[in-house]
């Protein structure tokens, strides 16, 4: 069963998956609500391209994603992410085993993510992309 185009326009096939999904990935509802969220979903689509970064280097880029689509980003709009990142974001997609984040460094790595789970995340930000809307 092949289904939507990932990010890079390849189909996605679901059979290739096999058993690769881990017991250490999150259940389905815990991945879906994670996934839920824009701030979440794009944090997790940057990591999958650069596996190690900082709370404040993300909250430059997904500032600057946003000024891109709105064109108006205040000065005091990175604080405000980087602040729900710290408090809001990064706990949940540390508790759902899909990062590990040191809050004594800010430092932020992807966690080992089986197939299925990038596919997910890829899936997530291409139809992102294809609707037009968070």
């Amino acid at each position: 069963m092949t289904g939507t185009n990932d990010s890079d326009g390849a189909p996605v096939n679901v059979e290739r998956w096999g058993d690769t999904v881990t017991d250490d990935a999150p259940p389905t509802d815990q991945l879906f609500k994670v996934l839920a969220n824009t701030t979440r979903r794009r944090t997790l689509w940057l990591l999958l391209d650069d596996p190690r970064t900082t709370v404040s280097e993300l909250a430059d880029t997904l500032v600057g994603w946003w000024a891109t689509e709105n064109a108006v980003v205040a000065p005091e709009d990175r604080e405000r992410v980087a602040t729900a990142l710290f408090h809001v974001h990064l706990p949940i997609l540390e508790d759902s085993g899909l990062v590990r984040f040191d809050s004594d460094d800010g430092e932020i790595r992807l966690s080992a993510l089986s197939e299925p789970v990038r596919d997910l995340i890829r899936l997530g930000y291409r139809y992102e992309q294809v609707t037009g809307a968070p």
